[in-house]
């Protein structure tokens, strides 16, 4: 990697962002393929969910890439979310809310002088309204800070797009409080936003025999002229896709 391509978002406010549910990262030679795919797709921003990592085993997310790690972890090798801050990325940290059930990380700061909060979420694999509504009420700053939010939500927001085989039009009791979070705080989802009537999937369910996209960015709206890309990778390592959201000029000209 060139000395140009390293510090191209330092140049530009370019920042990519990638979030996987990675599910285990306790093993060396995953944790390997892992670093070396998000390194392949230009990550600065990842957004880990499903590590397995204990809190005495954090340490062996940070690589000679990292920057910052925030990481919240669960008291067994299950759950565990962590985001990862790539050392060229001028972030500033000022506040952190860590889950003690592993399920999800909050960092509050500065990119580019531009007041923002990164959201890393795993839910539960449950229609569970209540641990939504509780994750929602307790981001710090909501109304002050711009909000990047990703993560592994466990559920469609649109059951006849985000599905197959479609089963029904019902939609979950959690894909309304996010929907309803969604139009309260200005947010979208930019993979949406872009595809407005595509079909594309992050995980498929061997128990269920069916595809879906239960894996998100959701953005300020004030984030969406930015937009460079916004793609699901290919289902590799994981039973999740990777998905890549690429802004550019990140600035507090966009508030």
């Amino acid at each position: 990697m060139t000395l140009k391509t390293q510090n191209q978002c330092l140049h530009d406010g370019t920042v990519n962002f990638v979030s996987w549910n990675v599910k285990g990262l306790n093993h060396e030679l995953k944790r390997k393929k892992v670093c070396s795919h998000l390194t392949g797709l230009n990550a600065k921003i990842v957004f880990l969910q499903e590590t397995h990592l204990l809190t005495k085993d954090q340490f062996r997310l940070q690589k000679d890439w990292t920057g910052q790690m925030f990481h919240s972890s669960f008291i067994k090798k299950t759950r565990g979310v962590g985001i990862l801050i790539h050392r060229t990325v001028p972030f500033v940290a000022s506040e952190v809310v860590s889950d003690p059930e592993g399920r999800y990380v909050m960092v509050m700061g500065n990119l580019y002088n531009s007041k923002m909060i990164l959201i890393n979420v795993y839910a539960p694999n449950v229609d569970d309204k209540e641990f939504m509504q509780n994750l929602f009420a307790s981001i710090p700053s909501v109304n002050t800070h711009k909000i990047i939010m990703a993560g592994d939500f466990n559920c469609v927001l649109n059951p006849l797009l985000d599905r197959t085989p479609v089963t029904g039009g019902t939609t979950s009791n959690t894909a309304k409080i996010i929907t309803q979070f969604l139009k309260d705080h200005n947010l979208s989802d930019p993979w949406r936003f872009l595809n407005p009537n595509s079909r594309t999937y992050s995980f498929y369910s061997p128990v269920h025999y069916s595809y879906s996209r239960i894996d998100y960015f959701f953005i300020d709206n004030n984030f969406l002229p930015t937009i460079k890309l916004c793609k699901y990778d290919t289902i590799v390592i994981s039973d999740h896709a990777p998905l890549v959201l690429e802004l550019k000029s990140i600035s507090p000209s966009y508030s």
